[in-house]
């Protein structure tokens, strides 16, 4: 806090002091050059020679003298303001973007030895570190070579601190930090259900955002005495993948936990279907970071458990008819919508013939009109297969 009221007033007074010297260098003094105007300091000169009379007086005039009067002051509070303004936003892009590295980078460290024991490839190469920036705001970390997932990217994504209109508008819409982690399972390593994990006061948002929570009609159950809920189409995947090492750490930092999302049919990644994902509030102390050791240790244990999920005999019968179901629909709908393009695009045509032949004179018309026709009309005739002998 320190710093940055000592940096924003060198900057006011040093744009302050810039200013009066532009003053002082652009002031005028009313002073001539003696050598150029000879005589014209004093001068006394008798004007309306007249000729001599008895009773005429000599009339005699003073030059008036030129006045030195000061430069006219000038107001720069307009500039002042301004420079203001820009000295602020640099020094604010400065500070906001220290914070957020000193918090992503404090997420690393806490994370940094789990992730290097759990997978053989942590980070990408040529990067110091496992972390990679993005943005200012975004950082990320990708691991890969682990039974049960194909690959697993961690997103930190902070306020835009070293935004200042981005922080002026979190007075009015707060934002969190936040980290994501998405997991991506084989194809084969879970069966077809889906799952999510949310607080009480969001579920209804929470099934509006992902779809196939609607679509299945998953249903709703509570965890524990905690205020999330579980959302699951089979009743049967909730006890295995809560387990009570998992309601316990949910408990612990519930403060800390935002929402548990598994599905089959990922629309993020069309390549990888089967997808789950868990994110987590980002303290604003960076000593309770620790606590995320605790939370990727969790990610991975349900990752595991769901791989190790088999659907009983009638839930899974129950699972492809839902899906085939809903694939037929949504077959059908794209039908719908390539038929409706093609009739547009005719319709398209169309005017564009109808304004074309409008634009041409009567003769031309009446050429292009017996032509279409001739090719209508050898268009509808039968068709003739040649065939060799």
């Amino acid at each position: 806090m320190k710093g940055r009221i000592i940096i924003c007033l060198l900057l006011f007074f040093s744009f302050v002091l810039c200013q009066d010297e532009l003053k002082g260098a652009g002031s005028f003094k009313g002073d001539y050059d003696d050598e150029e105007f000879v005589g014209f300091e004093h001068v006394e000169e008798k004007v309306g020679s007249i000729p001599e009379k008895k009773d005429t007086a000599t009339v005699t005039m003073k030059a008036p003298e030129q006045p030195n009067l000061p430069p006219p002051r000038t107001n720069n509070y307009l500039e002042i303001f301004y420079g203001g303004i820009i000295a602020i936003y640099l020094v604010n892009f400065y500070l906001g973007m220290t914070k957020n590295q000193q918090l992503a980078e404090s997420w690393s460290k806490a994370v940094k030895e789990r992730l290097e024991t759990q997978f053989t490839s942590v980070g990408e190469k040529d990067v110091v570190g496992i972390l990679t920036k993005e943005y200012q705001h975004s950082y990320y970390v990708k691991a890969t070579g682990r039974q049960n997932t194909i690959g697993l990217q961690a997103t930190v994504n902070l306020r835009k601190r070293q935004d200042l209109f981005s922080m002026l508008l979190a007075f009015f819409v707060p934002v969190e930090d936040t980290v994501t982690y998405d997991v991506l399972l084989p194809e084969d390593s879970m069966d077809n259900f889906t799952f999510g994990l949310t607080k009480r006061k969001t579920e209804k948002r929470f099934r509006k955002e992902f779809i196939d929570l609607a679509t299945f009609k998953a249903m709703s159950a509570p965890v524990g005495e905690t205020s999330f809920v579980a959302i699951s189409e089979f009743d049967e995947v909730i006890p295995q993948i809560l387990t009570g090492d998992v309601i316990a750490t949910l408990t612990k930092f519930e403060h800390m936990v935002d929402r548990i999302y598994l599905t089959d049919r990922s629309l993020t990644n069309p390549t990888y279907k089967k997808h789950l994902q868990f994110v987590f509030r980002l303290p604003s102390n960076t000593q309770d970071m620790a606590n995320f050791d605790i939370l990727t240790r969790m990610v991975l244990h349900v990752t595991d458990s769901v791989a190790k999920i088999r659907l009983s005999k009638a839930a899974a019968l129950k699972s492809v008819e839902k899906r085939n179901k809903v694939d037929k629909k949504d077959k059908k709908a794209e039908h719908e919508a390539r038929q409706e393009a093609a009739q547009a695009r005719k319709a398209e045509k169309l005017q564009k013939e109808r304004e074309y032949i409008s634009s041409l004179d009567p003769q031309r018309r009446r050429a292009y009109e017996e032509k279409e026709e001739r090719r209508k009309a050898k268009k509808a005739g039968p068709r003739l297969k040649v065939t060799k002998v």
